[in-house]
């Protein structure tokens, strides 16, 4: 749940300073269609209407404003994991991935491939709905500097896709193999260097990842929607607290 934690902790904090997404595009909630919080409760037009009658992401003073980040009933968004859309209910993404199975409370998860490597794709749905959805690759190599390969080969797909990414990262642990380009994947495999790419969409956060876990590297990709994130993290908070 560690990555999905800070996955969900981007996706919230992605918000550009005067209610823009990082692709420049004012981004608003129709007003007709928000007059209802999803616990029933009024929410003031005043306090969530432009002068356009729109929603925007931020309140005049910078704040959040709650009523885009809790979409009415029946919110679907135009984005999505592949042909999932955020907002689905898990018998509705179910529809579109027959062999989805529910793995834990809030958790369903499916395997299959993607671009051609062996992936397990884990969705992750907040008050029913989809807000996140995780693809670990599966596949296992004997060479450390594969996994690196595998990275860089999806990165560069999600590249042609979406563009440059807003955050490309290389970040160093230990600095043993560090300027040691013959040594990078071993360095990849024992967690001296981790590789991090983040996209920003209107309404998503795309990521892709290469940590070393163990005897393997795991390279996966996330998914998240902006817009119920914040649930998401909550419903999280409130699991983890289930132990206590």
């Amino acid at each position: 749940m560690l990555y999905v934690t800070t996955l969900v902790l981007l996706a919230a904090s992605s918000l550009p300073d005067g209610g823009t997404t990082a692709l420049g595009e004012p981004q608003y909630l129709d007003a007709g269609t928000a007059r209802r919080s999803e616990t029933g409760s009024e929410v003031s037009p005043k306090a969530m209407e432009r002068s356009d009658g729109r929603t925007p992401m931020k309140l005049a003073d910078g704040s959040p404003n709650m009523a885009y980040f809790n979409p009415p009933s029946g919110y679907r968004s135009a984005e999505g994991f592949q042909k999932a859309r955020w907002g689905m209910s898990p018998a509705e993404v179910q529809k579109l991935y027959p062999s989805l199975q529910q793995v834990q409370d809030g958790v369903w998860a499916l395997s299959g491939t993607t671009a051609d490597l062996d992936t397990q794709s884990f969705f992750f749905f907040a008050r029913n709905r989809l807000a996140v959805v995780m693809v670990n690759v599966n596949d296992l190599h004997s060479s450390p500097d594969q996994y690196e390969a595998d990275y860089r080969s999806l990165k560069d797909l999600l590249q042609r896709k979406y563009g440059k990414p807003s955050i490309d990262e290389t970040t160093w642990k230990q600095e043993l193999f560090r300027g040691d380009p013959k040594n990078f994947g071993t360095a990849l495999l024992l967690g001296h260097v981790e590789l991090k790419a983040k996209w920003n969409g209107p309404e998503t956060v795309i990521s892709i990842t290469a940590q070393g876990k163990g005897s393997r590297v795991l390279v996966q990709l996330g998914y998240a929607s902006v817009r119920l994130a914040l649930q998401l993290q909550n419903e999280i908070a409130d699991r983890a607290t289930d132990d206590l």
